[in-house]
């Protein structure tokens, strides 16, 4: 990691030890190219924006430098310890749009990488201060909007057992803002960070300061004011991830036990690893953002039976609504705060209200999606690995944008999943009838087989086709699955896949086996480039992405009617590939 003089100077890494976390045994430096420094964690740890070489996305990475003195080798099995925690926090939050997403992670000598989706985004109270700045009328409505989203992932976090614990402007990007933005929607792109941080245990001692964290901004509430200008911090806490790599044993146990200073969105209870703190943070925030002001003008006002004394400008009998679902969260004892399953947001009163009928999102885009839908088919467990793979880690996110809208719609439960009657609701919806063939494509999206539609498994089928069945998103699959980067997919090369993926279950070499027979064209045993995109493309598909690669144009017959040596050269060349159609 560079040193303090030199914060903004690139860290080298080593690229010659294999990748233990991920499926793939290439490198950071082989999939990535390393950019700017984003943030500064510690003197060990900082992130860094990156581009994931195969399909041009920007992306972040967090780099934890590995310790090498003697006296700090004893923290490294806690150092790997909380290294697989924080992918196991991140991978279990993958099945939600509006959280971040992990979507690599890999350890060699000297560092340990967890990319993410970018975090180059303006915060919430960045972009408010903003709106602030130019016009005030629509803050409330862009309000409701915001703390419709965190309801929603929030109370998928809890419903997957983990607590946020840090619920803050701070800690919510707004992807792809613009000021002059006329979208009813601007901000259902949001993104809830900083949840690695939780803890999977709702009953984990305060005073253990051993979780992990993705740390963005410093936890100062002192500047989180509308009527001020925000800004970013290039330096923050150490999280215990990066701080056992760079402080002893002994000094972290002398500062483990300071108290620690109430912050705003603390509750009273000063318990911050439990679902209901995360419902008063969430009371603080919708104040928060509505009025510009904290509910409370000191934290000791927080434990007074008076509660709030001063309701700014939501004091009107017309937003009773909205104070009384404030002070539902915001309720001095814990138990009286309402759990967050059981809160349908898209009917909570104001949040309808001030935003809208969320179908206001454009009518072709959902009859779109329910066209792919109906076309589904029934697929072979390897190539729906594949189809999973690419629409999850190699699609853009502004070509999930509206992807994301949709299933957050059919997702009423706010659980992360569609169940069938949810799925059967949004088809109904755009005028699908026939609930014989809604149950059939149902069963067909589940690839899990476990009687609901995951976020991934929806992204899968819904997401255009040109847009996954590209010659480069084919590449970077089949490398992705050729875990031993042979130039072939081997038996040992699914099981490998399968067994360090998350969301699918591990096979046998006996089912492994099997999925390369179903695809293997020559009977080698083993699956070639050629025999992957068989696999994947339609013959028509194939056809089509050679006449694009070699400018070669086909009649009906199928008959060769380009007439240009140069291109006639290229064919005679080609990869066996394109002569499969």
């Amino acid at each position: 990691m560079p040193s303090p003089k030199n914060k903004n100077k690139m860290p080298e890494a080593d690229e010659e030890k294999e990748s233990k976390a991920v499926p793939s045994r290439l490198s950071f430096q082989d999939q990535y190219t390393l950019g700017a420094k984003l943030r500064t964690i510690s003197d060990t740890a900082g992130i860094y924006q990156c581009v994931h070489k195969a399909s041009q996305e920007v992306r972040s990475v967090k780099m934890v430098q590995k310790s090498s003195s003697h006296s700090h080798r004893n923290n490294k099995t806690a150092s790997d310890h909380y290294f697989q925690l924080e992918v196991s926090i991140l991978k279990e939050c993958t099945e939600h749009p509006n959280l971040l997403h992990l979507k690599d992670s890999y350890e060699d000598d000297k560092f340990y990488y967890i990319v993410t989706d970018s975090l180059d985004h303006p915060t919430v109270l960045e972009v408010f201060h903003t709106l602030l700045k130019a016009d005030q009328k629509d803050l409330y409505k862009r309000a409701a909007q915001i703390i419709r989203m965190v309801l929603k992932c929030v109370s998928f976090l809890h419903s997957q057992n983990i607590v946020h614990g840090r619920i803050k402007p701070q800690y919510i990007l707004v992807k792809g803002f613009d000021r002059n933005e006329q979208s009813e929607y601007p901000f259902a792109n949001i993104m809830l960070i900083n949840y690695a941080s939780a803890t999977m245990d709702t009953h984990a001692d305060d005073d253990d300061d051993t979780t992990t964290t993705w740390e963005m901004l410093n936890d100062d509430d002192s500047n989180d004011h509308l009527d001020g200008t925000p800004k970013r911090s290039s330096t923050t806490s150490t999280t215990s991830f990066a701080s056992t790599t760079s402080s002893s044993s002994s000094s972290s146990s002398s500062t483990s036990h300071k108290k620690k200073k109430a912050g705003r969105f603390d509750p009273p209870e000063h318990d911050n690893t439990t679902t209901k703190a995360d419902v008063w943070a969430i009371g603080v925030l919708t104040f928060f953002l509505l009025t510009g002001h904290y509910p409370f003008a000191t934290p000791a006002d927080r434990e007074k039976p008076t509660g709030i004394a001063n309701w700014y400008n939501i004091a009107n009998k017309n937003d009773k609504d909205c104070r009384d679902f404030i002070q539902g969260l915001l309720a001095q004892h814990p138990k009286d705060r309402p759990c967050l399953d059981a809160i349908q947001v898209d009917k909570v009163p104001w949040i309808t209200r001030a935003t809208g009928s969320i179908m206001a999102f454009p009518e072709q885009a959902y009859e779109s999606v329910v066209t792919r839908l109906r076309n589904v088919n029934r697929m072979d467990q390897l190539e729906a690995a594949v189809h999973s793979y690419i629409a999850t880690n190699l699609l853009l996110e502004a070509d999930r944008q509206e992807l994301d809208q949709i299933f957050m719609y059919c997702d009423q439960k706010n659980d992360g999943k569609l169940s069938r009657d949810e799925f059967a609701a949004y088809m109904l919806d755009c005028g699908y009838a026939s609930n014989h063939e809604i149950n059939e494509i149902f069963d067909c999206v589940d690839l899990a087989g476990n009687n609901y539609i995951s976020y991934n498994e929806f992204i899968t089928f819904a997401e255009e086709r040109d847009k996954k069945m590209k010659h480069s998103k084919l590449q970077a699959a089949f490398q992705a699955f050729d875990v031993s980067q042979t130039g072939y997919i081997t038996t040992e090369d699914l099981m490998e896949f399968f067994r360090h993926s998350s969301g699918v279950e591990q096979v046998s070499a006996k089912a492994a086996q099997a999925m390369i027979d179903q695809a293997d064209t020559d009977g080698d045993g083993q699956l070639s480039f050629d025999d992957f995109a068989r696999m994947l493309l339609t013959k028509r598909e194939r056809k089509r992405m050679f006449e694009k690669k070699y400018h070669v144009a086909y009649d009906q017959a199928g008959n060769d009617r380009q007439r240009g040596h140069e291109n006639r050269m290229k064919m005679r060349n080609k990869p066996i590939f394109f002569s499969l159609w």
